[in-house]
């Protein structure tokens, strides 16, 4: 039997949670499986986004395609209540108001030059509405006027980056680090060489200690760097560390389950696929 289907189910442990960011271990793993679940984050989950925009008024510089580009990628939060682009029956190109919400922006500089930003699209639901209030969008001179009506839905990631709920979604391997006193000459070598500066030598001490398993990028320079080879890098290939990192439209851990029960989906689909062949 092969060693993978010894291995014990695949289990994460959070490490931390901060704003957008959420970083974990998926541990009893394989490189295949952390790579779906990556890939998984990126383009298989339903995030609400603009999908149309029709430019109603504009004088300024500004081509309608450049600020229609601009607005389509400015981070929404998600309404999972829509019913998704390719699910609705609707046939609209707008949608309806089970798969669609409408969003305005109606801004205009008279006296002075005013500076449009996220803030000032209005939603006709408050469950749709800019992440943030404070992305740019066009500076307009005096006596410019934009009108805009879009029209947002649900999509997935892997149609266009605007449904991407991630901005960063990486792994590594969990390093090992061992350090063998009895070899140590207290050189400090290694901790000058070390970047991200994983190891130190503890005040008092002449041998290198382990700071942050977790910040080691095992590169292993400090094994290069020390003459007495006391210290030994590597890394466990069974368990990875993840960051994962959204735009606000999703929690990171909202994120994360449903892309593992998009994947879940997809091996319950193929699971049956195969067993009408085998009927076959």
């Amino acid at each position: 039997m092969d060693d993978e289907c010894k291995m014990a189910p695949p289990q994460i442990e959070i490490i931390s949670r901060e704003g957008n960011r959420l970083r974990f271990i998926l541990r009893n793993s394989s490189v295949a499986l952390a790579n779906a679940i990556r890939r998984a984050c990126i383009s298989e989950i339903y995030t609400t986004a603009i999908d149309l925009v029709a430019v109603v008024a504009n004088n300024t510089p500004f081509h309608d395609e450049f600020i229609v580009h601009r607005i389509a990628m400015i981070p929404l939060t998600t309404d999972k209540s829509l019913i998704p682009k390719d699910k609705c029956t609707c046939g609209s190109r707008t949608g309806c108001e089970k798969c669609a919400v409408t969003l305005t922006l109606r801004a205009e500089a008279r006296d002075q030059p005013v500076v449009v930003y996220s803030g000032d699209i209005q939603s006709e639901r408050d469950t749709v509405k800019p992440v943030s209030d404070k992305i740019p969008i066009i500076k307009l001179a005096r006596g410019q006027r934009l009108v805009i009506e879009a029209y947002a839905r649900n999509g997935l990631g892997k149609w266009h980056a605007k449904w991407q709920p991630t901005t960063v979604a990486a792994y590594k391997y969990l390093p090992i680090i061992k350090i063998y006193p009895d070899r140590c000459d207290g050189c400090g070598k290694c901790v000058s060489i070390c970047a991200p500066k994983a190891i130190h030598i503890p005040p008092g001490k002449r041998v290198p200690e382990v700071r942050d398993l977790l910040a080691c990028t095992t590169c292993r320079d400090c094994m290069r760097e020390c003459p007495m080879n006391a210290i030994e890098v590597s890394w466990d290939d069974t368990s990875f560390v993840f960051t994962l990192e959204t735009t606000g439209t999703l929690p990171p851990e909202e994120v994360l389950k449903d892309a593992i029960g998009a994947l879940i989906s997809k091996f319950e689909e193929f699971r049956k696929e195969l067993e009408e062949l085998e009927v076959k």
